[in-house]
């Protein structure tokens, strides 16, 4: 757990406390961390807390300590799991648009601005409208 409350130090920019020195502070909040754990072993791991720190990273939310990050642990889930989603779906838009100027067809520029222009939810309507066409 200390690598997460040095990942907190780097990535987040939390301060440990001044008055103590760094390694007491790095491990009283490790062990605070390790105590959470203890409780709630399937909520409270490494890869959860590692994926929180990344969540508040990407989405610039600071920490008053690293303890906080467990509040942060289902949203960061969620998070990385859209993430996911949506880089997959934007791989396969961007592959149909590859094609589509690859192959140069004479009505390619309707199907790359229906593919780049469509907008969330859309944008697998679109593309399985594509694959449907016979285009991929």
């Amino acid at each position: 757990m200390t690598d997460i409350v040095v990942a907190c130090e780097n990535t987040l920019g939390w301060v440990p406390d001044p008055g103590k020195p760094l390694w007491k502070a790095r491990s009283v909040e490790a062990g605070k961390l390790n105590r959470a754990a203890a409780k709630d072993p399937k909520k409270v791991t490494v890869d959860n807390l590692a994926l929180a720190v990344e969540f508040s990273r990407k989405r610039r939310r600071p920490v008053t300590s690293p303890l906080g990050l467990i509040h942060r642990i289902e949203d960061a889930l969620v998070f990385a799991r859209d993430e996911t989603v949506l880089s997959d779906l934007g791989q396969a838009v961007q592959d149909a648009v590859n094609l589509e100027l690859f192959m140069d067809r004479h009505d390619a520029g309707i199907w790359i601005t229906r593919l780049t222009r469509a907008q969330g939810e859309f944008r697998l309507d679109v593309l399985n409208e594509w694959k449907e066409a016979g285009r991929g």
